[in-house]
């Protein structure tokens, strides 16, 4: 998408929350906190809101999940998948899916019974400020705090390549609290030069550590920032139009070698890739793939839900890196010769 046309549809958003805005909402001004969470692509987002709603210190929260992809993997992988999770996809919440954002919000804010928290787990792409910038179109959001996480083992690599150094820096720049993730599998020699690096860059800033995605939940919540972002200059519209992401999906199930061939085989300039996965070998249990630059996963996640057992995979990168139509062809034809029993129905 162009940058013209991410400008427009981040206006768009303003002018139909202006517009769809009752003259009075249910809720209260100010009485939605809101908490973005926020950092670059694998940083660790997911993992870390799926550890705060196994633990939400009694509070109820309504979840908004933001995927730069047509597919929404980040929302399949909440395991606490409630009423109050909400997915918006392909797009980021600060522009090209702004409209969705707003219309949400009202939505929330005109419910009789309302949560005590939203959290928006932000696009890895995602500006934190132009999200807030838009969510507090809504004068029933107050913004309780913007976290950012940074990986340890990749955050200086991405702050070194030219297309996500801008987004790396704006997203802590924007951050009320830093969250260092993966210091488990970095070196503690490491993990201090890092936290020292980003004392100097940011001094008093707040930092926070989260192993595997462990960190209370007030030390997230309740954080009543007193920034207030629509007093400072309008996020930059244009922040995601050098990347792309493309979605490949099919509903069969997966031959182990080829695919682990075909994983492989990826793009070394893709950014990120994300997926859930049938294979034919365990076609009852769900794989989830994983790929932060060139550190990859594919593991095992339990059974699949009533959802369905669609294998997705979504590849995020710098704009027109890979060819997507062949890609689509190549996932496509890595079903397995001999299908696989449905794992949800019934067998003799």
């Amino acid at each position: 998408m162009t940058a013209a046309a991410q400008s427009w549809q981040m206006l768009s958003g303003l002018l139909e929350a202006s517009r769809l805005m009752p003259d009075e909402l249910l809720a209260p001004d100010g009485s939605l906190p809101l908490t973005i969470l926020s950092g670059f692509l694998g940083a660790g987002k997911t993992t870390l809101l799926n550890r705060l709603l196994e633990s939400p210190g009694e509070r109820r929260i309504a979840v908004l999940v933001n995927d730069f992809g047509r597919i929404n993997i980040d929302a399949s992988l909440i395991r606490s998948r409630t009423e109050d999770m909400i997915s918006l996809t392909n797009g980021c919440a600060c522009c090209t899916v702004s409209s969705d954002l707003t219309r949400t919000l009202i939505d929330i804010a005109q419910r009789p019974q309302r949560p005590d928290a939203l959290v928006l787990e932000a696009s890895g792409l995602a500006d934190p400020r132009g999200i807030a910038q838009v969510a507090l179109s809504n004068p029933a959001l107050r913004l309780d705090g913007i976290i950012t996480l940074v990986d340890a083992l990749g955050h200086e690599a991405s702050r070194q390549a030219s297309a996500s150094a801008w987004t790396v820096d704006n997203q802590i720049d924007a951050a009320d609290l830093l969250v260092l993730t993966k210091t488990d599998a970095a070196s503690a020699h490491d993990t201090r030069a890092l936290r020292e690096t980003l004392r100097a860059r940011h001094p008093g800033k707040p930092q926070a550590i989260a192993v595997h995605g462990e960190i209370p939940a007030s030390v997230l919540l309740g954080l009543a920032s007193t920034r207030d972002p629509r007093l400072e200059a309008p996020a930059p519209w244009q922040h995601s139009a050098d990347f792309e992401s493309w979605c490949l999906s099919t509903p069969a199930p997966l031959d182990d070698a080829r695919l682990r061939g075909f994983l492989d085989a990826l793009s070394p300039q893709l950014l990120r890739a994300k997926g859930v996965l049938r294979v034919a070998s365990e076609p009852a249990l769900r794989h989830v793939y994983q790929r932060v630059g060139q550190r990859a996963t594919l593991q095992t996640d339990g059974p699949w839900d009533a959802a369905g057992t669609m294998s997705s995979l979504v590849l995020i990168g710098p704009r027109a890196c890979v060819d997507g139509a062949a890609l689509q062809r190549g996932f496509e034809a890595l079903a397995a010769t001999t299908p696989s029993l449905d794992p949800r129905r019934p067998q003799p």
